[in-house]
């Protein structure tokens, strides 16, 4: 995964993978460790209306296309489009 942050330590690109997903005191709770070009470990709690927000967003055409017959493969492979 790769995110994108605009915060204190400027405009960077993380690699990244979820290590863990576990429910805790009502929430979901995403354990996300970053590797690339730092070590951080983040944590995302999910609300029930975020996991149905989600679960909509998912269900889009355009996005189930993409988890349904996977991702069309870039020529430029290191090339990752602005999101």
């Amino acid at each position: 995964m790769r995110m994108k942050s605009t915060g204190i330590v400027g405009n960077l690109e993380m690699l990244c993978e979820i290590s863990d997903i576990r429910p805790k005191d009502g929430w979901l709770i995403v354990n996300i460790r970053t590797t690339t070009p730092v070590g951080w470990n983040l944590r995302v709690a999910l609300s029930h209306a975020d996991i149905l927000t989600l679960l909509k967003l998912l269900c889009k055409p355009s996005n189930l296309a993409c988890i349904l017959f996977g991702f069309r493969k870039s020529k430029h492979k290191e090339h990752i489009p602005d999101y």
